[in-house]
């Protein structure tokens, strides 16, 4: 199936604010928050969206406490992972800043991330089971990813199961955000299976996207230097899709990494950028998620009365923008 991208809707297309952490916190900890936004308004803005008893933003009336809740232990999960992804991958730069690894070390950083987890677990508490097991779950997926990713030097996975790991590693908080906003507001049960299934489709297209800006954006977009996957013998889709086209090239990357990794990772990425098979093949699939993620999110928008809003407007742009990213 040929899908157009960027994709269009009848829905306005709004990119997300810009990111403006406090600038007490310059060590790189709280630095990568573009995903903790998509959190927070997949889960706000759903309940916002599709609650039968108030439109909260409308009437200017305080959200429900266990909805702040879960979105606040949303993001304290994944800022937790963030940390913890720095030492794993022993990560110098976090948005073009030092790592807290960098300029904490490892014990404080550690510490630091199962603080964050505490404290989101404890927010979580207070809640209703059905939200309590959900976070539960996602938690033990996300760290079911994290631990079956291996490096190309180790093995070589397939397409579907680079899907799998990026369904667990990181569309987990995705699908959890996305079930809890249609939780809290009071959705049939039906409606919640479509939200959380949205939600991980939506996660895994932020993934492949991720994978593709390590070879097409510049440093000064990523926020360290491009190619990592490719310094890092990473299964990122990019670099098995190229292994799948053949290249010889591709094949360094099942070779142990030596003096020379740094010309590799040059010449591959002036490679993926001309090539005209690898990336555009990404991109679909990216967008192919994307476009089921939306066809989702079209399903249980229609059972609403209300006309579209700004909240629902505000949930399908975060599908524009991974989208738009791409290009």
């Amino acid at each position: 199936m040929t899908l157009k991208c960027p994709m269009k809707s009848e829905h306005d297309f709004m990119p997300p604010p810009p990111l403006r952490p406090h600038g007490h916190i310059s060590h790189g900890i709280f630095q990568d928050l573009a995903v903790v936004v998509c959190y927070s308004q997949i889960c706000l803005n759903l309940s916002d969206r599709l609650s039968d008893k108030k439109n909260w933003s409308i009437y200017r009336i305080q959200r429900p406490q266990p909805l702040i809740d879960i979105a606040a232990g949303i993001e304290l999960i994944h800022l937790a992972t963030l940390l913890h992804d720095d030492m794993i991958d022993r990560s110098p730069l976090r948005r073009c800043k030092p790592s807290a690894l960098t300029t904490h070390g490892f014990a404080q950083t550690l510490l630091a991330g199962d603080f964050l987890l505490v404290r989101a677990f404890a927010l979580c508490a207070s809640l209703d089971q059905a939200v309590i097991s959900a976070t539960e779950r996602a938690c033990v997926r996300l760290t079911e990813g994290e631990s079956i990713e291996r490096s190309l030097l180790e093995v070589q996975p397939s397409i579907d199961e680079y899907l799998e790991v990026a369904s667990k590693k990181t569309a987990s908080l995705f699908s959890l955000a996305a079930f809890s906003g249609g939780h809290l507001a009071g959705v049939t049960e039906s409606e919640s299976k479509k939200l959380a299934r949205f939600g991980e489709l939506l996660g895994i297209a932020f993934q492949i996207l991720d994978d593709v800006l390590d070879i097409s954006a510049d440093e000064a977009t990523l926020g360290k230097k491009p190619g990592s996957d490719l310094r890092e013998r990473k299964p990122s889709v990019v670099n098995l899709v190229w292994l799948e086209s053949g290249s010889q090239l591709a094949e360094q990357l099942l070779k142990p990494i030596g003096d020379d990794n740094e010309d590799f990772v040059e010449r591959g990425l002036e490679v993926l950028k001309l090539n005209t098979e690898v990336l555009p093949r990404c991109r679909e699939l990216a967008c192919d998620y994307a476009g089921q993620a939306r066809r989702l999110l079209d399903e249980v928008s229609q059972s609403s009365p209300k006309s579209v809003s700004s909240e629902l407007r505000a949930i399908y742009s975060l599908i524009d923008y991974t989208v738009s990213r791409l290009y």
